[in-house]
């Protein structure tokens, strides 16, 4: 029988916020280090919890069981204890961590791995909070993600992380902690130890990315070997892997295909290319062995899967019912969709016994973009959960609809064409999507969806660092490339049509990530020499290239920084001087004379955003700090240091400045600007 129908999906919502209904509004400001400049909180863009991983907190209980599962909240470490059965819900917080991912059940006790401190965190139910424990750090200003986390046959705890890539071991009894490395001579710049299986004794089997690489790990010599078939060394990375009887199945992406491979031979047994679609490789439960089947579910179409082992066949299950979690009393499949509908499939059945709907919010998830939208609005999209959100800096309203696409991810970068559809480029695969504020909200791959998905830049393209409005009344895009591989593309996106014009290596082996329009014929953009996380860099400095748009080709391109890593910001100084941030260094270049004016270092680490702001001030931004720069670079000011991760900037047409610093909206106030309005 079904125990819970499914719910109706959480509507798009508006909240009011007080006191933000006018132009002075009668929120309290924030005093800077610079008198004359404030902050107005605004708040949250978006609230919605990206659940990352999960597993079945008490599998004897059967239909009943709960799931635990890990969020990418980055500003707090979160977890949701969720029960689908009754929709029972609570929250573990982690205190001083920022985000969590990595999670296992381990005799009935929680793991959990964290972000951007290199924390692991221990909790069982009987515990009042969970209870952290420090990574080290060896090159210590490296903050680590731990991505992986489970115990050895050697009674020994176990830590991945990224971007070392290193293995740590934990001795929970001492509170001992070894970082045993990252198993290679030479790793690179970026390198994700995704998962650790401890299933087989005396051995760690251990998926890494971006270096395609799947090692047995000896316990007893400490010795590393790569098994991992050299024809599948081409891939993205080697998502996760599992126990199927005496062998190892391991998911390799993309495109997905299966590995069964004998542990004592190191011979692949079976190789599986799955023809359907995407396997969805992001919850490390997600490849569930149950007899002869491995069960997992697809990332696009929410289908669940199984592939018979012993028939060598793969089989479509149920439809709409998401990905594995994890068994309960043999036979209870939990699974979940990208949408968040929770499902328990009963195996022996053949039948769907519980659904769901889950909507979990935080305090608010990271801000990763900000753009001016139609009718002077702040539009925006928040990390890694791909929600989007629209503020009215006059009637003080925030429309926060929840997630524009169903796919992993988040979005990257907005452009608003002169109709007023915004056009918006997302992480994973570079796809991107349109979306019609005067159409109600409906995301989807349909005709009718609002948002849209129109397409991808597939070229091996992931991410969408920028974007502009053309002069010629298109759409350009700048992405860089997927894991481990290197040159990024300009993608140009016709308004009327919809098509995508995308153009690979416009500067060779090179990301495009910054973009501005003169507002006649060219574009000019800038590079970086960065490819995909943890590829190996083959350009030597980064470059800015002038793009004519009726010609549709490359006018030139020029060294403007020597040996510059990425040039992450761009925008006009006046009518005829570009301001950019190669690195730590903000550069003038004249654009009629082809020339750089003038260079300054203004910060100690990479400058992320700049903005010519209409009160004569040119505002920048890195991950630690906002600054504010004269015209002629001659005077750096620091308005704010904060930890909580500026990502995000944008002056409207009105003169308005607003920026994202961590999850929040705030609005630059400054007592002698000019206003446009």
């Amino acid at each position: 029988m079904i125990r819970f129908s499914k719910a109706a999906v959480v509507a798009a919502f508006v909240v009011v916020l007080a006191g933000c209904s006018s132009r002075s509004g009668n929120q309290q400001l924030t005093a800077t280090a610079i008198d004359g400049v404030s902050f107005r909180d605004i708040g949250p863009g978006n609230r919605q919890l990206e659940l990352i991983n999960a597993v079945v907190l008490d599998p004897e209980a059967g239909i009943d069981a709960r799931i635990v599962q890990t969020t990418a909240q980055e500003r707090n470490a979160i977890a949701v204890v969720f029960q689908p059965s009754t929709g029972e819900t609570s929250y573990l917080r982690m205190p001083g961590a920022d985000g969590a991912r990595a999670i296992s059940n381990i005799d009935g006790e929680i793991f959990i791995g964290t972000y951007l401190k290199g924390q692991v965190f221990h909790w069982n139910p009987g515990m009042d909070e969970p209870q952290g424990f420090d990574l080290p750090r060896p090159g210590k200003d490296r903050q680590e993600f731990v991505f992986s986390v489970d115990k050895g046959s050697d009674g020994y705890y176990y830590a991945g992380t990224w971007p070392e890539g290193d293995l740590m071991r934990l001795d929970l009894d001492s509170g001992a902690i070894d970082n045993l490395g990252a198993m290679t001579d030479d790793p690179p710049r970026e390198y994700y130890l995704r998962h650790i299986l401890p299933d087989f004794p005396g051995k760690l089997y251990l998926s890494y990315a971006t270096e395609v690489a799947f090692k047995e790990y000896d316990l007893a010599t400490g010795e590393a070997t790569d098994i991992l078939p050299a024809a599948y060394r081409d891939r993205q990375w080697v998502s996760h892997a599992a126990r199927f009887r005496d062998l190892i199945v391991v998911l390799v992406d993309s495109p997905s295909t299966l590995l069964f491979i004998d542990p004592k031979s190191h011979k692949l047994v079976r190789a599986v290319d799955f023809s359907e679609g995407r396997i969805y490789q992001h919850n490390y439960r997600s490849l569930l062995p149950v007899d002869r089947f491995v069960y997992f579910g697809t990332i696009d179409d929410d289908k669940l899967f199984r592939y018979d082992f012993d028939n060598n066949r793969v089989e479509a299950v149920k439809e709409g019912i998401g990905h594995p979690i994890g068994l309960a009393a043999d036979h209870y499949l939990f699974t979940v969709t990208r949408l968040g509908l929770y499902s328990v499939y009963d195996i022996e059945s053949d039948s769907v016994v519980v659904q769901r709907q889950g909507d979990f919010e935080g305090d608010g998830m990271v801000v990763h973009t900000l753009a001016e939208g139609p009718d002077a609005t702040i539009i925006g999209g928040s990390y890694i959960n791909q929600g989007f959100f629209r503020y009215d800096p006059y009637g003080g309203s925030l429309f926060s609809p929840g997630r524009a696409v169903e796919f992993p991810g988040q979005i990257d970068n907005m452009v608003t064409a002169p109709d007023g559809r915004i056009f918006i480029g997302h992480y994973t695969k570079a796809r991107f999507s349109v979306y019609d504020p005067s159409v109600a909200w409906n995301p989807g791959n349909e005709e009718s969806s609002n948002p849209r998905i129109i397409g991808s830049a597939h070229e091996t393209q992931d991410r969408v660092p920028d974007g502009v409005l053309g002069p010629d009344g298109r759409i350009y895009f700048g992405t860089k490339p997927e894991y481990g591989k290197v040159g990024g593309a300009l993608v140009i996106v016709d308004p009327s049509t919809l098509e995508l014009d995308v153009h690979r290596n416009v500067v060779q082996d090179q990301s495009v990530y910054a973009l501005v329009s003169d507002g006649d014929r060219y574009v000019y953009a800038s590079t970086s020499v960065r490819g995909g996380l943890g590829s190996r860099e083959v350009a030597k400095e980064s470059k800015l290239f002038k793009w004519d748009t009726r010609e549709q080709r490359k006018v030139w391109e020029h060294t403007v920084v020597p040996n510059a890593y990425e040039i992450w910001g761009l925008d006009w100084a006046d009518g005829q001087t570009l301001v950019g941030a190669a690195d730590s260094v903000m550069f003038l270049y004249d654009v009629t004379t082809d020339s750089v004016t003038a260079t300054r270092t203004v910060a100690p680490e990479e400058v992320k955003k700049v903005v010519t702001s209409s009160d004569g001030w040119i505002y920048a931004m890195t991950e630690q700090r906002l600054l504010r720069v004269s015209k002629d670079l001659a005077d750096v000011q620091v308005i704010d240091v904060d930890e909580g991760y500026w990502d995000s900037m944008v002056e409207m047409a009105a003169g308005r400045l607003f920026v994202g610093r961590g999850e929040r909206i705030l609005e630059v106030v400054r007592r002698d600007a000019p206003t446009r309005e």
